[in-house]
């Protein structure tokens, strides 16, 4: 009964038991040998995805959001330069909200991949852009300014123009009328060349011209005192927005936020060349790597497969003689005695 219950037991709550410390011992190696195995294939790879840095993807779409950004800022420079020699107003927009688009990928990049580059780099140039934005605006606003201005003072010179006419008929003394019409023109000259060119020069000019409309107004009727008086007003509002326009204006042309652009750019594209020698290196020592391991592989294959050979040929001798020392002999019979003595 015993034997019988030792028989129907499972094999895998007992195969183990009938093991010898030999066998048990080749298992065990056996194990660790492939843990080794997976550990040695494992290791490596995650040396050479963890060494080989960001992906060439992602420093695409990251140059992609800086060459963005580089546009913007070439497009904001362009815009204030046409608005500088055109007297039409720009299109409206926004140049805070312009830029923020791409200044949040880059950030949020940056907050995902380990680049040195971006990392060191980028707050200096979200900053120069939150800066150049606000110049733009303030720029942009000051140009209305101006604009505002002159286009007023030019409107004035239709009505001017009529009120002259006006007191053509009862003027006693036209030559001042003809006087004042001629420091009237040469004022919206002078206010026109220095919107156009706000030198040093120009602005001397356009003083000057105010200063003759003044004393020439007063010896002009009162019909046109007030007028007078308004022009004077928009070439002072002229002359006090120029040049706060023109600082804004050299001020974005100056920033500095196109060359920090196109700086990291240049370190990312260099990262960029550097990991992918440092991930070619890499996948040079892989393939040398495995090719090790193929030859020890192979070289382990070859002596065991030879060892169990050997083992086998020594178990094939060991049965083999064995069965020959368990056959009977045969009895070796003497020979018949006639033919043992014939003549």
């Amino acid at each position: 009964m015993a034997n019988e219950a030792a028989r129907g037991a499972s094999p895998k709550t007992s195969w183990w038991r009938g093991l010898s410390r030999k066998d048990a011992v080749i298992i065990a190696c056996g194990a660790l040998a492939t843990v080794a195995a997976v550990v040695l294939l494992a290791l490596p790879a995650l040396w050479y995805i963890g060494g080989a840095g960001a992906g060439p993807a992602w420093y695409h779409e990251v140059i992609a959001d800086l060459a963005e950004l580089s546009a913007l800022d070439v497009r904001w420079e362009r815009e204030a330069l046409r608005t500088l020699n055109d007297l039409a107003p720009g299109p409206a927009g926004d140049p805070a909200a312009s830029h923020a688009g791409a200044t949040k990928r880059l950030e949020a990049a940056a907050r995902d991949i380990q680049s040195p580059a971006l990392q060191r780099s980028l707050p200096d140039v979200v900053r120069a852009f939150t800066e150049k934005a606000e110049l733009v605006a303030r720029f942009e606003k000051a140009n209305a300014a101006s604009r505002s201005a002159l286009r007023d003072a030019l409107a004035m010179e239709a009505e001017v123009a009529g009120l002259l006419r006006e007191a053509w008929r009862d003027a006693p003394d036209r030559q001042r009328l003809v006087a004042a019409d001629n420091v009237v023109t040469q004022l919206l000259a002078d206010a026109q060349r220095y919107y156009f060119v706000p030198a040093e020069s120009t602005r001397k000019n356009l003083e000057a011209s105010t200063a003759d409309l003044r004393g020439a107004a007063e010896a002009l009727p009162s019909t046109l005192k007030p007028a007078a008086a308004r022009l004077e007003r928009h070439v002072a509002d002229l002359l006090r927005a120029r040049p706060q326009e023109q600082v804004y204006f050299d001020r974005v042309r100056l920033h500095d936020a196109g060359p920090r652009v196109a700086t990291l750019t240049r370190e990312l594209r260099r990262e960029l060349d550097q990991n992918q020698l440092q991930r070619d290196r890499h996948r040079a020592y892989l393939a040398a790597y495995f090719c090790a391991l193929l030859v020890l592989a192979a070289y382990l294959a070859a002596r065991l497969t030879r060892r169990e050979l050997a083992v086998r040929e020594i178990t094939a001798r060991a049965t083999s003689a064995a069965g020959s020392e368990g056959l009977p002999v045969e009895p070796i019979l003497p020979p018949p005695s006639g033919t043992a003595h014939s003549p």
